[in-house]
């Protein structure tokens, strides 16, 4: 298959080989009628890691307090890109979200242990974020950070341990 089309004044193409003539013909199709609906993204092999930099970077540029790019730093560094910073964005998929979500809270600590609900929570903020600017972007063509098995605010903060007043 090979396929040309202009984007911002430049020529693109897209070439790929494929096994039968049937299994060329669908993918056609499928390009075809992604680019017709608005819904088609340029393939790129960019990583989760590699997105990361300048994302944050962008952030700093939208005046996003020093305190909420640290949080976000740390939530990466220590529980998505050991998981999934080798992945390609657009080879991400809401199973490859769901199982590190089900990892951090079955052995996500240090130690072995698992991580609480309010702590995933906050790593599907971060991630749910990142992915939301990727989309927004062009990068991807959905976000499965959204639409993955996530410990909800409310159940974060009813597995968290009730407090007890000192009298």
């Amino acid at each position: 298959m090979h396929a040309t089309w202009q984007e911002a004044g430049r020529r693109r193409q897209l070439k790929r080989s494929f096994r039968t003539k049937h299994a060329a013909k669908d993918e056609l199709a499928r390009f075809l009628g992604a680019h017709h609906a608005g819904n088609f993204v340029q393939p790129t092999r960019l990583t989760v890691a590699e997105f990361l930099e300048p994302w944050l970077d962008g952030l700093t540029n939208q005046g996003r307090r020093p305190s909420t790019l640290f949080g976000y730093r740390q939530v990466f560094k220590n529980y998505v890109l050991p998981r999934l910073g080798g992945m390609a964005l657009q080879d991400l998929r809401v199973t490859d979200v769901d199982a590190l979500y089900a990892d951090l809270l079955r052995t996500g600590r240090q130690d072995g242990s698992g991580l609480a609900m309010s702590s995933v929570q906050h790593v599907h903020t971060a991630f749910n974020k990142m992915l939301n600017d990727a989309e927004r972007k062009g990068l991807i063509t959905r976000n499965v950070a959204r639409l993955a098995n996530h410990p909800s605010q409310a159940a974060a903060r009813a597995s968290a341990p009730e407090m007890q007043a000192w009298t």
